[in-house]
């Protein structure tokens, strides 16, 4: 019997010696030693296209005004002049113009046109809001031997502000011009003016793309 119980001394004895080692552990202890990981989320900023930024409205004395020259080598200032012509007078009647768009004067001795823009601008649509302003301006086409000089100028907003006065008038120069739309530093877009800025910037590329390749055609 002590021989049985001096053994089992032993055997505690032994194992406390392991278990002061150290190398070994509860399992349910691990658990409580594991380290909690922590996620650092870094927010971007949004940055703007260099499209939208410093330079892309350009003014000719104080008025925002822009211009593109379309070169047509062989063709005759009076050959242009009646393609221009042609074209513009279906562009008036396109389907986002609205009624008062037309082709305004014309001086044929000198191989101009004038055409007068009235559309919608839509800055969002949804099934509860629309939020749209309408865009005016003046398209002038100026034919010479083998160029058409296009310019798109005079550009006013009509816009409801949803303050109860109804639509109000906005110039160009009072909204989307580098002064108004622009901080500063020239690094972002003013809140309010941007989407005017934006749209009007790629209704402009729409309709020089559109009467280059018409021309380019011909």
């Amino acid at each position: 019997m002590k021989k049985f119980l001096l053994s089992l001394l032993f055997i505690n004895v032994s194992f406390c010696n392991i278990w002061a080692q150290n190398e070994w552990e509860r399992p349910d202890a691990a658990v409580g030693k594991q380290k909690e990981t922590v996620k650092t989320v870094t927010r971007k900023e949004k940055v703007e296209d260099p499209k939208y930024m410093a330079g892309a409205v350009t003014e000719n004395e104080g008025k925002v005004e822009w211009t593109c020259k379309i070169n047509m080598p062989g063709k005759s200032s009076q050959q242009l002049y009646d393609l221009c012509l042609g074209y513009l007078q279906d562009f008036v009647k396109e389907e986002d113009q609205l009624p008062e768009s037309n082709v305004t004067l014309v001086n044929k001795s000198q191989r101009v046109i004038v055409a007068t823009l009235n559309e919608w601008l839509v800055f969002k649509s949804t099934f509860l809001s629309l939020d749209r302003a309408k865009l005016n301006y003046v398209l002038v086409a100026n034919c010479t031997d083998g160029c058409v000089e296009l310019t798109m100028r005079n550009i006013f907003f009509r816009y409801d502000e949803n303050d109860g006065k109804g639509m109000t008038k906005i110039l160009a120069e009072e909204s989307i011009n580098d002064k108004n739309a622009l901080n500063k530093k020239k690094t972002k877009l003013v809140t309010g003016w941007a989407k005017f800025r934006r749209m009007t910037i790629d209704r402009k590329d729409e309709v020089f793309d559109k009467f280059r390749t018409y021309l380019a055609d011909k």
